[in-house]
């Protein structure tokens, strides 16, 4: 084998997490190569890209918020700096009460410390009368955004083409040959292999035994003439804002028939949602569907094999990715670098008990 030609990783799969960890390794001088399909399916293509600081029903604060929040200031800057586009877009929310009980949660939480920071006050102004239907109160959230993943993606995917760093192939588990020193895949010879196949990574042989638990999503691409754009509303779905009178609204979640084809019934049910929430009449653009890498414990799944030192993984960042994805590849990088360490909860040593014969 040819030493000069061998690279330091070998990365499978240039969604979010495949991307944002090329990034890491280029900006630190690691060299690298990707291996990704002629069409990208990846969930990445069709996710609305969405920052949103809190989480569930109870829209409790979502893990490690803060920490990725104030990373991501610095980091989406750097981005649109170092590339000259504008990738990443900050946008308050507008939290939506549906009912009285809603509201008054809303407004018990403005005086919550963990919350105070990030949910300003009611909002007041009258721009939205005319568009959305009579609700109990509204309520303004900083530090939303969403980012045009599809550009992103493709950026770097002409980019790293150009350089012959991205090379189009379709990653066959089985045409790998692992090594104590070196992985190769087909004309790639690399000193180590990182998975980032987002929800394929559950088919992968090497990683059977860690708790992927996917979910589809459908999302609408709408156009509402007349609604105001200077939100991203939450109102039992999220409308985005991107530009055009046109909006994203999502999203569903379903843990059976896990492919990527649009249905019926979840179109039916996204827009019998956007009648009951909008007072504007709105066309219907584009409908997708995606199957967002998620798992079991809502953490994600970084870390090295426990039988194969020279393989790794990075994955689950679920439908958080915009928001945690930065910090964590960063983190990541630095570890295999030798600086640093893994966050615990993310450590996919944390199932190593699981392992059988991979």
């Amino acid at each position: 084998m040819n030493q000069d030609a061998v690279v330091d990783y070998l990365i499978v799969g240039q969604g979010l997490a495949g991307t944002l960890l090329g990034r890491a390794f280029e900006r630190r001088g690691i060299s690298f190569r990707i291996v990704e399909q002629e069409k990208p399916v990846s969930s990445s293509r069709v996710a609305a890209g969405l920052v949103h600081p809190v989480t569930g029903r109870r829209r409790a604060k979502s893990w490690m918020a803060d920490t990725f929040l104030t990373f991501n200031e610095s980091y989406y800057n750097s981005l649109h700096r170092d590339t000259g586009e504008l990738f990443y877009h900050a946008v308050d929310g507008l939290e939506v009460a549906a009912t009285v009980k809603e509201c008054n949660d809303w407004t018990a939480r403005m005086s919550d410390p963990d919350l105070d920071h990030l949910l300003v006050g009611q909002y007041t102004d009258d721009d939205y009368k005319t568009a959305l239907q009579p609700s109990a109160g509204q309520f303004v959230m900083r530090h939303c955004g969403w980012m045009d993943l599809p550009r992103f993606l493709d950026f770097f995917r002409v980019k790293w083409s150009n350089q012959g760093i991205l090379l189009t192939d379709t990653f066959d588990p089985t045409s790998l040959q692992l090594t104590e020193e070196f992985v190769q895949f087909n004309q790639v010879s690399a000193r180590s292999i990182i998975f980032c196949e987002g929800e394929q990574a559950r088919k992968n042989p090497l990683w059977s035994w860690l708790p992927f638990d996917p979910v589809k999503g459908e999302i609408l691409t709408i156009r509402v003439p007349g609604l105001p754009q200077q939100h991203i509303i939450f109102h039992g779905l999220f409308l985005v804002p991107i530009g055009n009178e046109r909006f994203r609204a999502g999203a569903t979640y379903s843990w059976h028939e896990l492919d990527q084809i649009p249905t019926e019934q979840a179109k039916k049910d996204l827009i019998d949602k956007l009648e009951s929430v909008l007072r504007l009449p709105f066309e219907l653009i584009d409908h997708q569907a995606g199957i967002r890498p998620a798992v079991k414990g809502r953490r994600p799944l970084i870390g090295r094999h426990p039988k194969h030192a020279n393989v790794f993984l990075l994955n689950g960042f679920g439908s958080k990715g915009v928001l945690m994805g930065p910090w964590l590849t960063e983190n990541f990088a630095d570890w295999l670098s030798g600086k640093g360490t893994l966050h615990p909860e993310t450590d996919i040593a944390r199932y190593y008990i699981f392992v059988g014969d991979q």
